[in-house]
């Protein structure tokens, strides 16, 4: 296997309306690339700070992960269940059907979220720590990101051995590169990434075409 990998440094992300125009987000990755959050698409990245009460951009039919980077909570209040009270270090799925408003608690915060549509992807986000000893993984997804929520980080991509240094909300895109139909040779490598800080925080997210059953006749 062999991949591609590109830094997305905070300082390159513009500043986009919500879907219902009650705020502001910065886009940091959106498939396809020429997509926008009012029309079709895969999956959105993005990070947002929530400085006042208001309701969330409805996405129907898409499913929702949110976490938050900076601050202690945000209230959201949920019309069909009791309120949430999503707490730093805490992932929150839910339906891009639901009716959500946020409520601060009592401050504002920092959120990173993901969009994606459950019929075509699958997803998974995973909160990591790292302080001071280096860790090491295998990378599953097609398309993985790395954000980072605090701290600064050095990631270590191989085999070929690329390095990135990042700090505090940039972002490492990396894309895992299979030949279709042909089978990975008996001692092929894998894409490994190796994570070393003094004290980092970070989302990290897999991303992978959704699996389509077989017909059989």
């Amino acid at each position: 296997m062999n991949f591609s990998a590109k830094k997305i440094g905070y300082s390159e992300l513009k500043l986009q309306p919500w879907k219902n125009g009650g705020g502001v987000t910065r886009e940091i990755a959106i498939s396809p690339e020429t997509a926008t959050p009012s029309e079709a698409f895969l999956w959105r990245l993005s990070t947002a700070e929530v400085s006042s009460n208001g309701a969330f951009s409805n996405f129907p039919g898409y499913r929702r992960v949110l976490t938050l980077v900076e601050g202690k909570a945000l209230i959201l209040e949920r019309p069909e269940t009791a309120d949430l009270v999503l707490k730093a270090q805490e992932l929150f799925e839910f339906s891009g059907d639901e009716a959500i408003s946020a409520r601060l608690a009592p401050s504002a915060v920092r959120d990173f979220n993901l969009i994606y549509e459950p019929s075509e992807v699958e997803a998974q986000v995973h909160l990591l720590e790292i302080k001071s000893k280096p860790r090491s993984f295998q990378l599953d997804g097609k398309t993985c990101f790395l954000f980072v929520a605090s701290g600064e980080i050095k990631a270590s991509l191989y085999p070929g051995e690329k390095e990135f240094f990042l700090g505090q909300y940039d972002t490492l895109k990396i894309d895992v590169h299979t030949d279709l139909g042909k089978k990975p040779k008996p001692h092929e490598e894998e894409t490994t990434i190796l994570l070393s800080a003094s004290s980092a925080r970070l989302v990290f997210v897999e991303l992978n075409p959704k699996k389509r059953e077989s017909l059989k006749k």
